[in-house]
C-alpha cells in the first residue's frame, strides 16, 4: 500500500461528496432490504404459522449472526484492501440476499437469507467509516458522518412508506404471478424488487475514488496490535460501545414493533401505518441526526470536548423520561407524538460517537475498530432489541395486546443503561480527545 506523509492535503472536496452520496445512498437500501421485513409480521406468520418470538428471530438475531460475527474480519479486509471495493460486493451481495427472502418457502429458507443479507450489510460501515474518514478533516467529518448516517433515517421512512403500501397490496392479493417464478405468495414481492435499485447502487460505489490512507505505517497494521490498541483505549471505546448498543436495542425495539402495535392495538390498516411511521421517522430522525452533527461539528471545531460528549447525556437523560411513554399511550396519535421526541434523541448521538471513535483511532486501525463498534452495538440492538418485546409479550405478560408494555419496559431499561455509560465515558474522552489535540 503506498504511503502518504501524514500531514498531506485532504483529497479534492468533489471526491469526498462524491463519496459520501454515494456511501449515504447504499446506507438508505441497506435499511429498507433490512426494515422491509416488519411490515409483512402479519401475511409471513399466517403464511408460516410461526409466533412473535420467531419472528423476532428473523428480524434481528437471524441478521445479527452474521451482521456482527463477520465484522471483524471485514474489518481487518478493509484495513488493508480497497474500501470501495469491498463496499460495493457487499451492497450487491445483500441485494442478492433479500431477492432470495422473496423466493423462501419455509422458515428455515428466509431465516438462512436473512442471514446472508447480514454477511453483505456488515461491509459497508466499516468500509463508511474508514473512507469518509480519510476524506475530511474532523470538523467537517462529524457532518459527513451526520450525513451517512441520515440514510438510516431515509432507508427506514422509505421502507415504511414503499412498505406500507406493498403490505396493503399484499393482503388483497394472495399470490402473485411472475414471469420465470410463476405464482408466489404476496408477501414475498417486495423482497424480489429490492434487486434492481441494489445492483444500481453497487455500481455507483464502485465508482468512489479510493483516497490514500491518512495514518500509513510501513505495512498495514498487523492483527496483534489491534487488541493492544483496544484495551488501551478500554475506558472510551467500551463505554461509548455500550452506550450505543443500548441506544440501538431501543431503535430496533421501535422499529420491529411499532408497525404490530399500531395494527394490534388500533387497527390500522399497513398502507396507513406505513406512511405515518415513515412521515414520523424521516422528519423526527433527520432532524435529530443533523441537529447532532451540526452542533458536533462547531463544538469539535471549538475544541469543547467535554460538552461534545454532554450532548449525548443530556439527550439521554431525556430520552429516559419520554421513551417509555409512547408505547403506553391511549390512542394513536399520542403513540406517534411520544415516537417523535423519542426518534430525534435516539438520532442525535448517530453522527457524534462514531466520529469521536474515528477521530481518536489511528488510520490503519479504522476498519477493524468500526467493526467492533458495529459488533457491539449493532448486536446488542439486533439481538435484544425486538427480542426483548416479543420476551416480555410472550413469557411475561402472555398477552399479544400488551405489545405496548413490552415495548415500554424495553425502551426504559436500554436508556438507563446507555445514560450511565455516557456519563462513564465523557471524562475519558474529554482528557483524550484533548491529548490528541496537543500532539497535533
Amino acid at each position: 500500500m503506498t504511503a502518504a506523509p501524514a500531514d498531506r492535503d485532504w483529497p479534492a472536496t468533489r471526491h469526498g461528496v462524491y463519496a459520501t452520496i454515494a456511501l449515504t445512498l447504499a446506507y438508505v437500501l441497506s435499511f429498507v432490504d433490512r426494515q422491509i421485513l416488519t411490515l409483512l409480521v402479519g401475511p409471513i406468520q399466517a403464511d408460516l404459522g410461526i409466533s412473535d418470538t420467531q419472528m423476532s428471530l428473523l428480524i434481528g438475531a437471524a441478521f445479527a449472526l452474521f451482521y456482527a460475527g463477520f465484522g471483524m474480519p471485514i474489518g481487518w479486509l478493509v484495513d488493508r484492501y480497497s474500501r470501495r471495493r469491498i463496499a460495493a460486493s457487499g451492497v450487491a451481495i445483500w441485494s442478492v440476499m433479500t431477492a432470495l427472502c422473496g423466493i423462501a418457502g419455509s422458515y428455515g429458507h428466509l431465516f438462512l437469507a436473512r442471514m446472508g443479507v447480514g454477511l453483505g450489510e456488515a461491509t459497508l460501515t466499516p468500509a463508511s467509516f474508514s473512507l469518509l474518514a480519510d476524506s475530511f478533516a474532523p470538523a467537517r467529518l462529524v457532518r459527513a458522518i451526520g450525513v451517512y448516517m441520515s440514510g438510516a433515517i431515509i432507508g427506514i421512512a422509505l421502507a415504511y412508506a414503499l412498505g406500507g403500501q406493498l403490505a396493503g397490496y399484499v393482503a388483497e392479493h394472495d399470490r402473485i404471478a411472475v414471469p420465470v417464478l410463476g405464482t408466489i405468495r404476496g408477501w414475498q414481492a417486495p423482497f424480489l424488487i429490492l434487486l434492481v435499485p441494489g445492483l444500481v447502487v453497487a455500481l455507483l460505489v464502485a465508482a468512489i475514488k479510493e483516497p490514500p490512507r491518512r495514518q500509513p505505517t510501513a505495512d498495514p497494521a498487523p492483527v496483534a496490535s489491534f487488541m493492544p490498541f483496544v484495551r488501551a483505549r478500554a475506558r472510551v471505546l467500551g463505554p461509548l460501545f455500550v452506550a450505543m448498543g443500548a441506544q440501538s436495542v431501543i431503535v430496533y425495539a421501535n422499529l420491529s414493533w411499532m408497525p404490530t402495535l399500531l395494527g394490534r392495538r388500533f387497527g390500522w390498516a399497513p398502507a396507513d401505518i406505513g406512511l405515518a411511521l415513515g412521515a414520523v421517522f424521516l422528519t423526527a430522525g433527520l432532524s435529530g441526526n443533523l441537529l447532532g452533527a451540526l452542533i458536533g461539528g462547531r463544538l469539535l471545531g471549538e475544541k469543547r470536548h467535554r460538552a461534545y460528549m454532554g450532548l449525548c447525556i443530556a439527550s439521554t437523560a431525556t430520552l429516559l423520561v419520554v421513551g417509555p411513554l409512547g408505547p403506553l399511550a391511549g390512542s394513536p396519535g399520542m403513540v406517534l407524538a411520544f415516537l417523535v421526541p423519542t426518534i430525534m434523541l435516539t438520532s442525535l448521538p448517530t453522527a457524534i460517537v462514531p466520529t469521536a471513535v474515528q477521530m481518536t483511532t489511528p488510520g490503519p486501525l479504522r476498519g477493524q475498530t468500526s467493526a467492533l463498534y458495529l459488533f457491539c452495538t449493532q448486536l446488542l440492538g439486533l439481538m435484544f432489541g425486538p427480542t426483548l418485546v416479543a420476551l416480555f409479550t410472550d413469557y411475561v405478560f402472555v398477552d399479544q395486546a400488551a405489545i405496548g408494555q413490552s415495548q415500554s419496559a424495553t425502551v426504559g431499561l436500554a436508556a438507563a443503561i446507555s445514560l450511565v455509560a455516557f456519563l462513564l465515558a465523557a471524562a475519558p474522552f474529554s482528557r483524550l480527545a484533548a491529548s490528541l489535540d496537543a500532539q497535533e
